[in-house]
């Protein structure tokens, strides 16, 4: 997908809703960027962390979690159990 944009007078750019949405990106989310030559890319930051809240229980979420049947997995049914309770 190729979207053109524009920077602003401060060096901002506004990276489309869509595409926001399909890497889990919001306000405050931290970016690597990189040169390669003569393209820029930028990248979700892997270290990334999330606080959220489920039931009563404040927890840190990855939007980079691994796959199902992990531990991250196992840690969120755990999670989801105690907070039911």
């Amino acid at each position: 997908m190729v979207k053109r944009v524009t920077i602003d007078h401060a060096g901002h750019i506004v990276i489309p809703k869509a595409i926001r949405d399909r890497y889990g990106l919001y306000s405050g989310s931290n970016l690597e960027i990189a040169e390669d030559g003569d393209r820029i890319s930028l990248e979700p930051s892997a270290e990334e962390a999330v606080l959220s809240k489920r039931g009563k229980i404040l927890i840190i979420a990855s939007e980079f979690a691994g796959e199902p049947g992990d531990a991250c997995s196992m840690r969120d049914e755990r999670i989801d159990r105690l907070a039911a309770s």
